[in-house]
């Protein structure tokens, strides 16, 4: 069982005004059955995005076939005003050891 934690802040600067808002996330990765993990991960803010100050969450998948490759899916679903729920699918290069 991997966990992980975030706190940061998003920072937009305009001509007209500054917004900032705190970005937050708890989440997990749990191996199920061989190379297969379950993942989640609960959230609030973008750390792209000052004016998204909405609540999210999302669970899926995480396949890893080596220590480079892996596929991953979500489904998530976010509080804020009109948003409809999320379905991604991904390809994950991960590097080795950098340093």
């Amino acid at each position: 069982l991997l966990l992980h934690f975030n706190l940061g802040r998003s920072i937009e600067r305009t001509e007209e005004r500054g917004r900032t808002t705190t970005t937050f996330g708890a989440g997990f990765q749990w191996r199920a059955i061989g190379a297969l993990h379950v993942v989640g991960e609960v959230y609030r803010g973008d750390p792209y995005d000052a004016a998204f100050d909405a609540r999210a969450v999302q669970f899926g998948f995480r396949h890893i076939f080596s220590d480079t490759v892996q596929v991953d899916g979500t489904v998530g679903r976010s509080d804020a005003s009109g948003a409809s729920p999320w379905f991604t699918l991904g390809l994950r290069v991960v590097s080795g050891k950098l340093w």
